[in-house]
């Protein structure tokens, strides 16, 4: 049964695991941030894991892309937010903002999902009840557009990783954070620690499995 919900906020402090040496909160847990308050929404809608796994169904985050204007800092009180903006046959695009507490909007991202089908892991029309779940306008045919990252033809920095056990989520590949993680890695020291990101273009063409 759905329990229509339009938009979700959760609260959240900085904890000292959430920032990185400058004390500033991560650009990997800013994504985490997204991802939880994205599957707290699919709960309270009613279309949590029970419900996916009943109906041999699965998200796929197929590109998302983060926009920072300030990242808060240890021990800073912020509030994220969520909400579906539109359902098109087998895509779910969806919104996010993460604001301080003066309402100032400290971050924002837009992201589209693809639904396949558990078993043989190809795209599925998402279900009707969804419209309703989300509360998302069937008539609403405008898509987020998000730009499909290309390889260059070389490479400036490179690192090689394995995927280890702490890498998977629940679905079993790499957890998306880890493929922020591992992007960032390559990235020099003096680099990383003389500037801010202030965008990151996520595009997921391949599960990574264990090992």
């Amino acid at each position: 049964m759905t329990n229509p919900v339009q938009k979700v906020s959760r609260d959240y402090t900085v904890l000292f695991y959430h920032v990185d040496q400058k004390h500033d909160l991560s650009i990997s847990s800013l994504f985490d941030f997204y991802s939880e308050v994205a599957l707290y929404h699919t709960m309270q809608a009613g279309f949590d894991f029970e419900y996916l796994d009943k109906n041999k169904l699965k998200w796929i985050l197929y590109k998302m892309k983060i926009s920072v204007n300030r990242y808060p800092r240890l021990n800073e009180n912020v509030r994220v937010s969520t909400w579906g903006h539109n359902i098109i046959k087998f895509n779910a695009f969806r919104k996010y903002e993460m604001q301080d507490d003066q309402g100032n909007v400290l971050s924002s991202a837009e992201s589209v999902w693809l639904m396949v089908n558990a078993d043989t892991m190809r795209p599925v029309r998402i279900p009707d009840e969804m419209y309703e779940g989300y509360m998302v306008p069937r008539d609403n045919k405008d898509r987020l557009e998000i730009d499909a990252l290309t390889t260059p033809p070389e490479f400036t920095f490179k690192k090689n990783f394995s995927v280890n056990y702490a890498d998977l989520d629940y679905n079993q590949p790499a957890t998306g954070g880890r493929y922020t993680d591992w992007a960032l890695e390559t990235i020099p020291y003096d680099i990383r620690t003389s500037y801010d990101l202030s965008e990151l273009t996520i595009n997921y063409f391949k599960e990574l499995k264990y090992d």
